[in-house]
């Protein structure tokens, strides 16, 4: 090939492996930003689900209270939240009875195990809820107390 023809071809060739080279740069960093985002959520993100997380205590707590949640599903609901929201400022501690009366009634199955159950099992383990509630209503009534003041 002569060199007229071959100077066009190897510009030709420069300019598809830069833009290449380019395009590949660009997914590189995009895939780096998305990375980062998935590590570190956005600061505004955290706070929400945080401030969501402690609204609901405070409904689960006040519903229990007025008997308008049973106390057994409050209490395995806000342990939940509770687990989510720790930073180390050791909640079980302080609302031991949330969790008390959620890690005692563990055993019974929940959502879509429980409508799988007959109706005396169902009522058996209504029996050991409305039982174990009994055994701790004055500390439920405390810890409940407690969580609205806190998260209030």
């Amino acid at each position: 090939m002569e060199s007229s023809t071959l100077t066009p071809v190897v510009i030709v060739a420069a300019l598809i492996i830069a833009g290449l080279a380019s395009w590949a740069l660009l997914l590189l960093l995009r895939l780096n930003r998305a990375s980062k985002a998935r590590q570190d959520p956005a600061p505004g993100h955290d706070n929400r689900a945080r401030h969501q997380a402690k609204m609901s205590i405070v409904v689960l707590a006040r519903g229990a209270l007025s008997k308008q949640v049973d106390t057994t599903e409050a209490a395995i609901r806000i342990a939940t939240l509770l687990d989510y929201l720790d930073d180390g400022n050791r909640p079980r501690q302080r609302y031991a009875g949330v969790f008390h009366l959620s890690e005692a009634t563990a055993h019974i199955p929940r959502l879509e195990r429980w409508q799988e159950l007959d109706k005396s099992e169902k009522r058996k383990y209504r029996r050991q809820m409305q039982e174990l509630e009994s055994q701790q209503r004055q500390q439920m009534r405390e810890t409940l107390e407690r969580l609205i003041t806190d998260f209030s």
